[in-house]
């Protein structure tokens, strides 16, 4: 802790590496409880006072009065600081690190300046700096999270519970045991956390639509929020059930009976990590916005030792080459899909032949398509209907669990996903991994879940 004290001290680089990625590389902190409650127990008004800073922003307590000072030794300055980042991050705000130039002297006092419509401005004043006494600077700000608007938004979940008898049966009439990737059907509760998630930090969403072809969960209680979709009611011709392919599936999510035009997709392994609004996803003019990898990853030809959402990128690639004549080839992160069902409408009437194949594959194959994960974002953008978004997610997979774990924990990313793979799900560490994961991050029962 002296040694992280010593660093925080430091403005200059305090700054140049902004609080975010200097507390998680520190590697010091399990937890940001731990941050507030060593680092600050001794001065309890200042814990006090950032943490009703942030519910003013939130708009559930009365704004203080503009330029309210909170007094603080130079000692204690770099902890109030990061304290208040730290905690506006988890709360859903935008915290910045501003100029600290000037920070070179002994700071008396820390004032969070109101501004109503750009939130909150971090400023301290210097006694022995080259600057009036009344001279306040600015070292940070607070945003407050993306406004919301009117937009009805609908979330969307496919889900499957290898445990469920009739699907064991099922899908052992169609593929020997030995054959199946089980990492994409092992049930872990994830679903049970991410919905957690949503009723913490997305209240506003108008229903959750359940698609699945396994019984409904055993803790879901009935709610008038929640709608179980069968797989009968959304593929158009049924023969080609059951199916075991999530591009199959994913490439019939529009047709779900009710569904809003906007609507965002979930698989179950995805989670929210702080506040969210309707605006995270979706502009006022109802645009939405794709969280695309920065990497350039989709590229090649497809071919059977090519891991197969990729094969279905690439055959994405080749129908909008086609179409428009050019060839994107950025993958949308391991986030939620902001989603339109007018685009995908439009994605099916222009391919009809590649959503015909991709629903008749009833395991994955090499000409499927990735509606949801791929051709709709960049069909939207060539239609001036999608945005990109700079808000990042955080992958949790095993072979760097314990890291990505406290870059949630310290970063409170808007999304993150605990991913499975290379027979991730057979192995008991990872799985109890994920279980504390979930449980300490979304400990609160859902509305929708039994007593």
């Amino acid at each position: 802790m002296r040694r992280l004290r010593k660093l925080l001290e430091n403005p200059r680089r305090f700054l140049d590496d902004g609080v975010e990625n200097f507390l998680t590389r520190a590697g010091r902190l399990p937890d940001v409880a731990r941050l507030g409650a060593a680092a600050l127990e001794k001065d309890t008004p200042a814990l006090g006072f950032a943490d009703r800073l942030v519910r003013q922003l939130l708009g559930t307590a009365p704004l203080h009065r503009e330029g309210e000072v909170l007094h603080a030794r130079r000692a204690d300055r770099p902890w109030i600081l990061a304290h208040a980042l730290l905690l506006a991050r988890q709360r859903g705000l935008r915290p910045r690190l501003g100029d600290l130039r000037h920070a070179q002297g002994d700071a008396s006092e820390l004032r969070f300046d109101a501004q109503p419509g750009r939130g909150v401005a971090l400023q301290l004043r210097f006694d022995d700096a080259p600057l009036p006494a009344s001279h306040f600077v600015d070292v940070g700000h607070l945003f407050p999270p993306p406004p919301d608007h009117a937009l009805d938004v609908d979330l969307v979940y496919t889900w499957v519970n290898h445990a469920d008898p009739w699907w064991r049966d099922a899908i052992a009439r169609h593929r020997p045991s030995q054959a199946i990737d089980w990492d994409r059907y092992i049930d872990a509760d994830e679903l049970r956390y991410s919905l957690r998630s949503v009723q913490a930090f997305a209240p506003w969403a108008r229903r959750i639509y359940l698609v699945t072809n396994c019984s409904p969960p055993r803790w879901l209680a009935d709610h008038p929020r929640v709608r179980l979709v069968s797989h009968e009611a959304i593929f158009p011709d049924t023969r080609v059930l059951p199916t075991f392919n999530s591009h199959a599936i994913e490439s019939c999510l529009a047709r779900i009976d009710g569904l809003s035009e906007h609507f965002v997709y979930f698989n179950d392994d995805m989670f929210l990590g702080r506040v969210t609004s309707r605006g995270s996803f979706f502009t006022p003019d109802g645009r939405a916005f794709a969280l695309l990898e920065p990497g350039h990853a989709v590229h090649g030809e497809r071919s059977a030792d090519r891991p197969d959402y990729l094969n279905a990128a690439i055959n994405g690639r080749e129908l909008l080459r086609a179409r428009f004549g050019v060839a994107p080839d950025r993958l949308h992160q391991h986030a939620p899909y902001a989603l339109r069902r007018s685009v995908y409408a439009e994605l099916e009437a222009t391919f009809p032949d590649a959503f015909a194949r991709v629903r008749a594959a009833r395991f994955r194959s090499l000409t499927d398509i990735s509606t949801a994960s791929f051709l709709c974002h960049h069909f939207a953008a060539f239609r001036g209907l999608s945005l990109e978004s700079h808000e990042r997610s955080q992958l949790i997979q095993e072979r760097h669990a314990a890291r990505a774990h406290r870059v949630v924990q310290i970063r409170r990313p808007l999304f993150f996903c605990i991913n499975d793979g290379r027979g991730s799900t057979q192995r008991d560490a990872f799985a109890a991994f994920k279980r504390e994961v979930m449980t300490t991050c979304f400990p609160e029962p859902a509305p929708w879940e039994k007593g």
